[in-house]
């Protein structure tokens, strides 16, 4: 007769156990490099706002608000807002661009993400929400500042999967004319 070989209950429970432990410490590092990997976003897109803020300045001698005549726009699905505070009211036209709009101060406003041609979307800003489903706007960014001379251009988000009672926290960084990049509030450490 032969002996037929297997696992025993206990022998499966302490395989289970084990597995439970690993994925204990797995996913929360895991969860971590994910946050970590969604800021590379925000430094890209920030230094990209510096490239083309330099290159403006290069060629009117001032500082521009407006993302589409500094030539920037974000590429794909962003999951931050970028921008200025506010429009502010510098400068309210620069010369040499007749369609300078400082109004087009940041990426939650229409006419810089979307509408596109034809009335169609070019960028899905289905993802500049918190976790709460509301969605950013330039009050959510950090200080910024802009006066001909000077910018701070900024970057918001909510790029965690911690839900915070009351308000999300969001992740801010800030890039300005001498390209320093700071992060103002760290959502991945929160």
């Amino acid at each position: 007769m032969q002996r037929q070989k297997g696992f025993t209950l206990i022998e499966l429970m302490i395989v289970v156990a084990i597995i439970g432990i690993l994925a204990a410490i797995a996913i929360p590092n895991f969860l971590k490099f994910q946050c970590k990997s969604k800021q590379s976003e925000a430094k890209t897109n920030l230094a990209g706002i510096f490239t083309a803020e330099k290159a403006f300045f290069g060629e009117y001698n001032t500082y521009g608000t407006d993302l589409i005549s500094v030539n920037w726009q974000p590429d794909g699905t962003p999951l931050y807002v970028y921008g200025f505070l506010a429009a502010n009211d510098y400068p309210a036209s620069v010369v040499g661009i007749s369609t300078y709009s400082p109004s087009l101060h940041s990426t939650d406003v229409a006419g810089v993400i979307a509408p596109g041609g034809a009335g169609t979307p070019r960028y899905n800003t289905g993802k500049m929400k918190d976790l709460g489903g509301n969605a950013l706007n330039n009050a959510s960014l950090p200080a910024t500042t802009l006066n001909g001379q000077l910018f701070t251009a900024g970057a918001a988000g909510d790029i965690d999967t911690d839900p915070t009672v009351g308000a999300s926290t969001l992740d801010r960084w800030s890039i300005n004319n001498t390209k320093s990049l700071t992060v103002v509030d760290n959502d991945c450490t929160s």
